[in-house]
């Protein structure tokens, strides 16, 4: 009994270790990207002109925004950063699902690490067009 109620909190420890690792990897990506010149970006295919700041505070957005809920499926569309160390962030818009519900349309995130290490998740507490709408 007690190692099914233990379940949930390993769980969401290691959903929590596991954002905590996105975010410091991203933040290294930022600097990489600062450092050499090297953000890119494209939207739905085409190329996307991002500054450093911009992809700032973007960071600060995602950040602010917190964990959100794991999610495996690959982007639709949407925005996708690379920062020339290998590694890749993919923004799109989604449908968020609460209590069987739709509720309003938030983010979905990818970051993929140069090793191919991949962290996923989607958040209604920030919208996509709130992040970068005006890009």
């Amino acid at each position: 009994m007690l190692v099914s109620a233990l379940i949930p909190l390993i769980l969401a420890s290691r959903m929590s270790h596991r954002h905590h690792t996105y975010m410091l990897e991203l933040s290294g990506s930022l600097v990489y990207a600062r450092d050499h010149g090297s953000l890119s970006a494209t939207r739905n295919g085409e190329p996307l002109q991002v500054t450093s700041s911009q992809a700032s505070r973007l960071y600060e957005e995602l950040a602010d925004a917190g964990m959100g809920n794991p999610r495996s499926e690959e982007p639709t569309g949407g925005i996708c950063l690379t920062f020339g160390d290998g590694s890749s962030l993919s923004l799109w818009a989604v449908p968020i699902t609460k209590g069987g519900r739709a509720s309003d349309e938030g983010v979905a995130v990818r970051y993929i690490r140069a090793d191919g290490w991949t962290f996923c998740y989607d958040t209604d507490r920030v919208r996509y067009d709130d992040l970068v709408g005006t890009w």
